[in-house]
């Protein structure tokens, strides 16, 4: 029987800044914590992010050994 790690994709909309991302990065704490083990966060709905919201994500790629950043963009 295979296990597979727990996993958890997160799909911020709109504007990631430094209100918003509060809001993400508790959410971030909270899953790690509860030991999910894979973490992808979407950025392709995302519409600005300011150097706030781009500080964040660039953190929690740097805590988390294990959360991978789609940052695809729609046209």
């Amino acid at each position: 029987m295979s296990t597979y790690p727990a996993l958890k994709i997160l799909q911020p909309q709109g504007i990631l800044d430094a209100e918003q991302g509060k809001g993400l990065y508790r959410e971030v704490t909270e899953l790690l914590d509860a030991d999910i083990q894979w973490i992808v966060i979407d950025c392709s709905t995302l519409t600005f992010v300011d150097s706030s919201g781009l500080g964040l994500l660039v953190r929690m790629l740097r805590s988390g050994e294990h959360t991978v950043l789609n940052c695809s963009h729609r046209t």
